[in-house]
């Protein structure tokens, strides 16, 4: 009984650790492009 709910617990923090990551890439790949975004404008006024 105990080892089958610790399987399962690990399980759900696993899929609740890999929905952070997730998400943790999702707004890490947006800031980027928006960061690339600046940069790009930024250079263009600059010229």
């Amino acid at each position: 009984m105990t080892t089958e709910k610790q399987q399962i617990d690990s399980k759900s923090q696993v899929s609740k650790s890999g929905r952070f990551l997730t998400a943790f890439g999702k707004g890490f790949v947006a800031g980027f492009v928006t960061l690339g975004l600046i940069s790009v404008l930024i250079l263009i006024f600059r010229n």
